[in-house]
């Protein structure tokens, strides 16, 4: 249900051929009886991990039979049992293993029936009650399309489907409140959006004040539904999914604004080690390929007060590394501090220093002459950026990172790039590569006139934008 195909597909090219499987006799754990194809077969057992995936144990199948030991099996949590990468089925564990499960195979993998442990079962009745659910509003739709010109039996549909939506809500809040089955209850609940109080709304339904308290709202309470304390969750997809969609949908796209609510969530998170490790790991690797500028800021932020803190155990001694290695990286161009110092020579070789600029707001971009695409981007910023906004107070400095002074005099002259600041570190001691975290070239800044970076790593159009705004 929740596993992409290609997840599956992933799993079996990469890890099936490497596990070594052994035939286990066991009087308790999870008892497979197959009907249909794939009766002497290999029936594997894997647990999510988010939204991926690990392999447990496999047993041969024998006239449609088998056992999973219990030792095997990680704790409460989302499981899948299939055959191969195209028939398999989620199941939910509680605390109890032992049960038995009846599955067909002749079309797809279907599980008929699940007996014994309280949790798989209520959930195998969970996840049908659904289906029926589906398929009814499915023929609702059906329906209502095809008499959308009958005002009375489309007012008719129209009062069964409120029916059957209430009643799958009755149907969800009832288990949710099966207190004595405690993952269950907390794995259902967490699939469950949170609402927004009818409190909320008074007089008003549109505009910016209730636009301001439903975010408000949601940002701090989420993650209401969600029970931190609960370690089988992360063995499901549904924390990491609640914690994308927060990311992504919820926040402000805004690093300011997104940084201290990832903090909070990571506190709300430590009430238990296992989630704390993987709330904070995940928001850390989010926080760095989430395509909004400045998010460096948010992973120095995360990084500093959970991974890097003394005495934390979240990542292996190379990842702690690699991690601790990148905030040393960005720190000193995040966006909001004052950029370093750049004492460099232009073509005549005459000293130009980069706090000596006048400008209200400053262009800094870092090039090579031998890199494809700055051969591109310089020229374009030249004759757009340039030439619109010098005589607006705001200066440019095109910043030479090699030190083949040829090569960049010859394409400058080519292309008349030559009444801007170009310059170069003619000496090799400006240490520019560090305190702009050059790794690649071209790399844009812009820089207010306290010097302090307010864009980086942007596009000549995107400049642009933020010029526009910043001097209108």
């Amino acid at each position: 249900m929740f596993l992409r195909r290609i997840t599956i597909e992933y799993l079996f090219l990469c890890v099936l051929a490497l596990f070594s499987s052994t035939v286990i006799a066991a009087t308790k754990g999870i008892k497979v009886q197959l009907r249909g194809n794939g009766q002497n077969d290999k029936l594997y057992l894997a647990v999510y991990q988010g939204e991926n995936i690990s392999l447990l144990d496999s047993v041969q199948l024998k006239q449609g039979v088998g056992v999973i030991p219990s030792n095997n099996i990680k704790g409460p949590g989302l499981y899948k049992i299939y055959l191969d990468k195209d028939k398999h089925q989620d199941i939910l564990l509680g605390r109890d293993y032992d049960l038995t499960i009846n599955v067909t195979s002749d079309t797809g993998f279907r599980i008929d029936d699940v007996k014994g442990a309280e949790e798989p079962v209520l959930f195998f009745k969970y996840e049908n009650r659904l289906q029926e659910a589906r398929s009814s509003l499915d023929f609702y739709r059906k329906q209502y399309k095809k008499y959308q010109n009958n005002k009375d039996s489309i007012a008719d549909i129209r009062l069964q489907m409120t029916a059957l939506n209430k009643d799958v809500r009755s149907f969800i809040s009832s288990q949710i409140d099966k207190s004595n089955t405690s993952f269950y209850a907390d794995f259902i609940k967490a699939t469950q959006p949170v609402g927004l109080p009818e409190s909320l709304y008074g007089d008003a339904r549109k505009d910016t004040v209730l636009w301001a308290k439903q975010y408000h709202f949601m940002r701090n309470h989420f993650f209401d539904h969600i029970n931190f304390s609960n370690n089988g969750l992360i063995r499901s997809p549904v924390l990491q999914r609640n914690l994308d969609k927060y990311l992504k949908d919820i926040l402000v796209p805004l690093p300011d604004s997104i940084g201290p609510a990832l903090l909070m969530v990571i506190e709300k998170s430590k009430a238990n080690p296992d989630i704390y490790k993987f709330v904070a790991n995940h928001l850390l690797t989010s926080s760095i390929n989430l395509k909004i500028m400045g998010m460096d800021k948010v992973f120095v932020q995360i990084a500093s007060q959970n991974q890097l803190r003394s005495g934390q155990t979240l990542l292996d001694s190379v990842n702690y590394k690699k991690v601790k290695d990148k905030v040393l990286a960005v720190m000193p161009a995040l966006v909001g501090v004052k950029a370093h110092n750049l004492n460099l020579q232009n073509t005549e070789n005459n000293d130009v220093s980069l706090y000596n600029q006048q400008g209200d707001y400053h262009v800094l971009v870092f090039w090579d002459p031998t890199c494809g695409h700055c051969k591109k981007l310089v020229p374009e910023l030249y004759s757009k950026a340039f030439t619109k906004y010098f005589g607006e107070g705001v200066d440019f400095m095109a910043v030479n990172t090699q030190q083949d002074v040829d090569k960049w005099t010859e394409f400058l002259n080519d292309k008349n790039i030559t009444q801007w600041n170009n310059v170069y570190d003619k000496y090799g001691n400006s240490f520019m590569h560090h305190y702009y975290n050059i790794t690649t070239t071209p790399k844009i800044f812009l820089l207010d006139h306290e010097m302090k970076i307010v864009a980086k790593d942007i596009d000549v159009d995107t400049l642009m934008d933020i010029l526009e705004e910043k001097l209108n």
